[in-house]
């Protein structure tokens, strides 16, 4: 598993986060408040994990979302 980005980041800010999950801002803030996503404070600053990011793109099963099917 991967503790890093490519960056060697292990904290990375929500606008960070937003850019590799691909959803706005308020749409982090709102997995932070749902409790789906953790973060500490650094001054005014809100930083997460860059591990538990990846963990919630990857899913339960740490299947990546392009490899889920939508059949019905």
């Amino acid at each position: 598993m991967q503790t890093s980005n490519t960056d060697g980041k292990v904290f990375i800010s929500v606008k960070e986060a937003a850019g590799r999950m691909s959803v706005s801002e308020r749409s982090v803030r709102e997995a932070l408040r749902s409790g789906r996503l953790k973060a500490g404070r650094f001054g005014r600053r809100v930083l997460l994990r860059w591990r538990d990011v990846e963990e919630l793109i990857e899913g339960p099963e740490g299947d990546t979302n392009e490899d889920r099917s939508d059949a019905a």
